[in-house]
């Protein structure tokens, strides 16, 4: 028997499909399988770090650090998937060693905020399909305070894995060498943090607030001397976290501008006397796309005899950028009213309906 013509096939998940072909009496079914794409699921993982407190411009597979430097890590994550099959349940994870302390909201995913939980349980980045490319995960650490190490150099290992449902799970190393000199703290700081909201008229020192996307948020850092000797070099260092964009140029020490550097290595204040104070004000911008999300904010302090220090939190929360009270009702085809616009006739009207009956009381009062 002998079969004319064509028929034209599109892979599909199944990769099997059902010809029958006609000639005389007789049919024949013939199965067509797709083999071009008979190659394994694979994801790969390389990982780095920089010190930022250094000035450092390029990552490296280790790094030297001091207490209270801020470090940045980096993670990227190779994925290769057949043509018709992807990889599932990308997940990636981050394994923090002690001594090294995650600085909340500094998750990133190819540039994007993408929000906590790399190194508590991992994030997932869903699925990929085909050679989809590099994925950079960024996030940033704060080194310990120095109890943490023991004299001489300690090593911490930081360790980051990705795994998916439907191929291998990988993981890679960046290290951070910390030094501690034989030499004992003689001083003791004591710092403070406080926010709140210019853009909405606040001027009490909170510990928290509320904000929308746009609005200014001023931070109060009280720097403290408590202890019976001098605190020298004093650097106070503000590691704002994703969501807030620093104003430049807005930094005050003791109600006098300084330069810029709070929120990038810190500001050296100089040296602190006994039982005495410094603040420093800043101000930054709720970035456009923050929206549904609380921001945790932490300063710390350190001097050359005293120990890096941490502040209590400042809280930011941030709504979806809706005022109430001016949302939009549609009208018509082409026109809208707002809420306030109602309300205040609503008002209006139930002020002259009320107005109305106390004058009727009144006459009634007077013709009696």
């Amino acid at each position: 028997m002998a079969l004319n013509g064509s028929k034209s096939v599109s892979p599909t998940y199944t990769r099997t499909y059902h010809l029958t072909a006609y000639n005389e009496s007789r049919d024949v079914t013939i199965d067509v399988r797709d083999n071009c794409n008979s190659g394994t699921n694979s994801i790969s993982i390389s990982k780095t770090v920089r010190n930022l407190s250094s000035g450092n411009s390029y990552d490296s597979e280790t790094v030297n650090a001091n207490t209270g430097d801020q470090v940045e890590f980096t993670i990227r994550v190779g994925t290769n998937s057949n043509y018709n099959n992807s990889i599932n349940n990308l997940r990636v994870y981050d394994d923090l060693p002690s001594g090294l302390r995650y600085i909340s909201g500094s998750t990133t995913v190819d540039g994007s905020y993408y929000g906590d939980g790399l190194v508590s349980g991992g994030i997932n980045l869903g699925y990929r399909n085909g050679n989809y490319g590099t994925i950079v995960v960024k996030f940033r650490a704060s080194v310990d305070n120095i109890g943490y190490y023991q004299y001489g150099t300690s090593t911490l290992i930081n360790t980051a894995r990705a795994t998916a449902d439907n191929t291998n799970s990988v993981s890679d190393t960046a290290s951070v060498y910390i030094f501690r000199g034989n030499t004992n703290p003689t001083g003791n700081l004591d710092i403070q943090k406080f926010v709140r909201n210019t853009s909405r008229g606040e001027t009490v020192e909170r510990i928290s607030t509320t904000a929308s996307p746009n609005n200014t948020i001023e931070f109060i850092l009280h720097v403290r001397n408590n202890s019976s000797t001098a605190a020298y070099n004093v650097n106070v260092y503000d590691p704002l976290p994703n969501g807030l964009t620093y104003v430049i140029s807005s930094t005050g020490l003791n109600g006098y501008a300084v330069g810029d550097g709070v929120t990038n290595n810190g500001i050296n204040i100089g040296t602190l006397n006994q039982n005495q104070e410094a603040i420093i004000k800043f101000f930054a911008i709720v970035n456009s796309g923050s929206v549904n999300q609380t921001i945790t904010n932490i300063a710390q302090a350190k001097a050359d005899n005293v120990l890096t220090i941490y502040s209590s939190p400042a809280l930011v929360t941030i709504g979806n950028g809706i005022v109430a009270g001016a949302l939009t009702i549609k009208t018509g085809a082409s026109s809208t009213a707002t809420l306030p616009l109602i309300g205040a006739m609503i008002a209006t009207g139930l002020y002259f309906y009320s107005r109305r009956k106390q004058v009727k009381k009144e006459l009634n009062f007077i013709r009696n």
